[in-house]
């Protein structure tokens, strides 16, 4: 049995002017409630007056599985029927066709005698899940001794129910909340590593957070954590309390990236083969160690180096055209190669300081990371949140091998400081007839 509600909407489509009686039936066990007009043996009376454009009654009626309209005597009148259905009840119709169909209503324009039999069927509810976690938001912040996660739930559920968080064993739960609307809820912590929270009908979120003990390890593997049911919009941080030096990342293919790795490797292709140039000032040795080192604390002053580099070797394989250069453009060149040097040699020294003060430039990107906090995102996961990996070491390692890079970069630049003078002292430093060829500067190899 289904009760339906009919409203019914009399307007005056002719005489245009003066007062006149119309009478429209009901339908059988149709029920009035509300008319600006009069109920009599089953009809309704609308008295129009000169004024009087339209009349209107609400009324119910107790319909059982099938209805069936019938057309009263139209010579007076023209009828609209328009059957509309709902979200608990659907509908189909035999008989007269509707002349416009919408997605839950269709139209029709019966005549005298036509008839009209609806069917009303209750939708059949689909097999499926009361729940849904809409979003999951995952954070763990790494400690020396401490392992400090939380965990943020948005579920939208249709009636109520429950969901378990099993945690990692041994977690420790801290806080428990669940916000309704405007309203938030605490509930005493969980003893077990078990979290059963209680789901409510529409959307609700909810927050757990607990507490681990664990040392901090150079391969840092995220927790197990399991939601029983399938999860949408899965973000997933991780945050490293103090200094480390992150080497490398894994997880879901939206999060971030290491560029470190792959600039180190085109930088030293481009090194190895410049150091292959016949009499290039920079052995391959050199070029391994010096791209390294910069491409960790500071990748722009390779270009520049590297440029420095290039000149030098070009001006070295030139004696002849020297020579035969006119003296203003040989000296303005003299000019520009000192000059570049000089930038280059103080670039390198300051690049010392950068490198034990600063920290490592890994250069970390993606999904909004940092050097420090690491973000994931996967779109769904069937219960188990997504498992990431960071390998990271001491801050300390940085700096020991900072140390021995600097050290090294001193006696390196005062080796290529004189192998730069040699060079630019032939054939001559700056005048043919003002002074003598300049005495080649022994390399510190030829000292020993």
């Amino acid at each position: 049995m289904y009760e339906a509600q009919i409203s019914t909407t009399v307007r005056r489509l002719a005489p245009v002017e003066g007062a006149f009686r119309v009478e429209v039936p009901l339908i059988p066990e149709e029920e009035v409630y509300e008319t600006d007009g009069t109920v009599e043996d089953q009809s309704v009376v609308f008295d129009f007056d000169t004024e009087q454009d339209e009349g209107f009654w609400l009324s119910t009626i107790i319909v059982p599985s099938n209805l069936t309209l019938i057309a009263p005597d139209l010579s007076e009148r023209v009828e609209v029927w328009w059957i509309t259905g709902s979200d608990h009840w659907h509908w189909s119709s035999e008989g007269l066709s509707p002349v416009l169909s919408k997605a839950r209503g269709a139209e029709f324009l019966p005549r005298s005698g036509d008839s009209l039999t609806l069917e009303l069927q209750k939708p059949l509810p689909v097999p499926g899940e009361s729940s849904t976690i809409e979003s999951v938001a995952a954070s763990y912040s790494i400690g020396t001794r401490l392992l400090t996660g939380n965990l943020a739930l948005r579920i939208n559920a249709t009636q109520g129910s429950e969901v378990n968080v099993e945690l990692p064993e041994g977690a420790q739960v801290q806080e428990i909340e669940v916000t309704v609307g405007s309203e938030t809820t605490e509930y005493p912590p969980s003893e077990d590593h078990n979290v059963v929270l209680p789901i409510s009908p529409g959307e609700s979120v909810y927050r757990v957070s607990w507490k681990l003990e664990h040392s901090l390890p150079w391969l840092f593997t995220s927790p197990e954590v399991k939601l029983q049911m399938p999860a949408r919009n899965v973000d997933v941080q991780v945050e490293f309390q103090g200094n480390r030096w992150t080497v490398f990342l894994a997880g879901p293919l939206m999060g971030p990236a290491v560029l470190f790795w792959g600039v180190v490797v085109v930088i030293l292709v481009i090194a190895i083969a410049l150091s292959l140039l016949p009499n290039f000032p920079l052995s391959r040795t050199d070029a391994l160690i010096l791209s390294l080192g910069a491409t960790l604390s500071n990748v722009w002053v390779l270009l520049l180096v590297g440029a420095w580099f290039i000149a030098i070797w070009l001006r070295g394989r030139n004696d002849q055209r020297m020579l035969e250069m006119e003296e203003p453009y040989f000296q303005g060149l003299q000019v520009v190669l000192a000059t570049l040097s000089t930038i280059a040699l103080v670039a390198l020294v300051i690049t010392i300081p950068q490198a034990l003060l600063g920290s490592p430039d890994m250069q970390i990107v993606g999904n909004d990371s940092t050097s420090s906090v690491f973000r994931w995102y996967t779109d769904q996961v069937a219960d188990y949140l997504p498992e990431v990996t960071v390998f990271s070491l001491p801050n300390w390692i940085y700096l020991f091998l900072m140390l021995a890079w600097s050290l090294w970069l001193a006696f390196a630049i005062i080796k290529w400081s004189i192998a730069t003078w040699n060079v630019m002292s032939k054939p001559y430093l700056w005048s043919k007839t003002s002074n003598e060829p300049t005495e080649k500067l022994p390399t510190p190899q030829e000292n020993d």
